[in-house]
């Protein structure tokens, strides 16, 4: 957020944003994979968290348009769902519910930038990609989900590539006790 605000990137036009997973339902038929208890899918459990870091670095800008699509497919058939890990395996039960989303994809324009967004807890691409890409005029961010960020820029006519390393707290931890502080303090 500082080096977009200090101009780094310039004009940030476009934001894209991953969140993919290669068959990672977090149960099925449970809390999570029941719309009833969750509201949805891929979008609510991991969209929102990317959303939410988007919409910060770029000072809340003003949605105008959106167009998605939200996808019920791999999750369906229960039984014969196969998946490699399952993080909330013992959630699992096949007579439960699964009326949820398992990928979605969206296109948001703003009063900002332009906003693409990818997520999936199940799709055939064997492989996680978890992360958001800003891409500006001078110079562009990739940052890895919860982890560090690369800028992408020139410099005295060469291509230039800056690779972050920093120390950080767990980004969830982080989040609750800011929320926590903002109750305390009043602060938005």
């Amino acid at each position: 957020k500082k080096l977009i605000d200090a101009g780094e990137l310039g004009e940030v036009y476009h934001v894209y944003v991953s969140f993919r997973a290669h068959r990672s339902i977090p149960g099925l038929g449970g809390a999570f994979t029941t719309k009833e208890i969750a509201g949805g899918g891929a979008l609510i459990d991991w969209g929102v968290h990317y959303l939410d870091i988007v919409m910060y670095c770029m000072g809340d800008p003003a949605p105008k348009t959106v167009s998605g699509k939200a996808f019920s497919k791999l999750g369906v058939d229960m039984p014969n769902y196969v998946y490699e890990s399952m993080w909330a395996e013992n959630t699992k039960d096949l007579n439960g519910t699964y009326d949820v989303d398992d990928s979605v994809t969206a296109f948001v324009r703003t009063e900002g930038p332009t906003i693409t967004l990818n997520g999936a807890w199940a799709q055939n691409i064997g492989e996680r990609e978890m992360y958001i890409d800003f891409m500006g005029d001078k110079g562009g961010i990739r940052l890895q989900y919860g982890a560090d960020f690369t800028l992408y820029s020139t410099k005295h006519g060469m291509l230039t590539e800056m690779t972050t390393k920093y120390r950080t707290e767990n980004h969830f931890e982080n989040e609750i006790n800011a929320f926590v502080d903002c109750v305390r303090t009043r602060k938005t």
